[in-house]
């Protein structure tokens, strides 16, 4: 909880989450680092439109075949989602 408090002094820093609202500026953190450290999702969502999702989920319980699924038709899955596997 120390390491994420480096990261803001504002937010609500729980065992099991981190929230903080930005009016000016965005996320001073390495969304993949925090994935990989601390949580199994990510929500951020700006007024300009970016929005960002990351879940981390046991490779048995999803698949890359059924991730791809959720491509956009017409447009490349690269262009609205990632998938990551360790």
């Amino acid at each position: 909880m120390q390491t994420l408090r480096g990261c803001s002094s504002r937010a609500q820093i729980t065992p099991t989450s981190f929230v903080n609202e930005y009016s000016f500026g965005s996320f001073k953190g390495n969304e993949d680092e925090w994935m990989a450290k601390y949580f199994d999702a990510f929500l951020y969502v700006a007024n300009w439109g970016t929005q960002t999702l990351m879940l981390r989920l046991p490779w048995k319980l999803l698949r890359e075949v059924t991730v791809l699924r959720y491509g956009s038709r017409g447009r490349r899955y690269e262009d609205i989602l990632t998938l990551r596997t360790n």
